[in-house]
């Protein structure tokens, strides 16, 4: 219920306007009202009058610029023109040896770890210090073209991997996928679409391969492990269509355990299984950094992503 899609809205305003116009005209009781939105470029947030804590939020108006170009972004900062940018900035277990993962972080300017799981570090909860024999990868190409004339495939085949145009990196994670793929004789062709056309596509489960990043909701493996692998998830978000009753039913216990060590056990029993038959090659684990002018005060990351915007105030400069 603490889920940002539990915001408490009038259902005489939901009902009284189209899904559209609510898009741009939103309501809700949060610090901020949206002044104006113009798609491409930039939406305007102006104080909430009503907000039910006293003197909250500081600033008066915030105006978010959107640019897809990483240098752009930095540039104006540079210049003194923005006060902050945020930290939101930014299969076939044959294949899992053939990605080299180490490149994918150069890709992300060094900004990610390698990752050899589904769950991160920073959620202990999941997290497998020492990951089974048999869910452990490494890059080895050689290993890879065996393990494919193994499974039938001797010349390798042809796929498409599929990505979306909401960040540079994606495309280049694709591309460097899909020459990775070409050295085992994987042979690739790389897929971009609009954000919203990739995720519609991707919600029919149709997309054998593509590039995406999962954002936890909260710090809980069920939100990771129960949402993309659970039959009853697919296939919209179980976009792989993976199935295992035996992962369901480890996942489908964990749901109904209080917190603690047993229910712990449980999904990281449902991960070893999962890894060991490689639906995911689980990429790289993003590490987030923002950047505030020190005019900028008030501010904090919290493990979610959200900037503390009601928090924040600007000094004189």
């Amino acid at each position: 219920m603490a889920m940002p899609f539990f915001s408490a809205v009038d259902p005489a305003y939901v009902n009284s306007h189209s899904e559209a116009y609510i898009d741009t005209h939103p309501m809700g009781s949060g610090p901020f009202m949206l002044q104006s939105y113009i798609a491409g470029r930039d939406y305007v947030l102006v104080r909430n009058p009503h907000y039910f804590k006293k003197g909250i939020p500081y600033l008066n108006k915030i105006v978010f610029y959107i640019n897809n170009s990483p240098t752009a972004v930095l540039f104006h900062f540079e210049q003194g023109k923005t006060g902050m940018i945020s930290a939101n900035q930014g299969g076939i277990p044959a294949l899992e040896y053939a990605i080299n993962k180490q490149a994918i972080v150069r890709i992300m300017s060094g900004l990610a770890i390698p990752a050899n799981q589904i769950i991160p570090p920073s959620e202990p909860a999941g997290y497998e210090k020492v990951l089974p024999k048999n869910a452990q990868y490494a890059y080895n190409p050689a290993l890879a073209k065996k393990l494919l004339a193994k499974a039938g495939y001797p010349h390798g085949f042809s796929t498409t991997i599929y990505t979306d145009n909401s960040t540079p990196t994606d495309l280049k994670i694709a591309e460097a996928a899909q020459q990775m793929f070409a050295q085992i004789g994987v042979h690739a062709k790389v897929n971009q679409t609009s954000w919203n056309t990739f995720l519609t596509n991707n919600a029919t489960g149709k997309q054998n391969i593509y590039v995406l990043e999962w954002l936890a909701d909260f710090p809980d493996p069920s939100d990771l492990l129960n949402t993309m692998f659970n039959s009853n998830e697919a296939p919209q978000n179980d976009s792989t269509n993976y199935s295992n009753p035996q992962v369901d039913a480890l996942l489908n216990k964990g749901a109904l355990m209080p917190a603690g060590p047993a229910r712990d056990s449980v999904y990281k029993q449902a991960q070893n299984i999962i890894m060991s038959q490689a639906p995911w090659i689980p990429l790289v684990f993003p590490m987030y950094a923002a950047a505030f002018q020190p005019w900028v005060k008030g501010d904090y990351l919290n493990p979610n992503l959200e900037d503390s915007l009601q928090h924040m105030w600007i000094a004189k400069h």
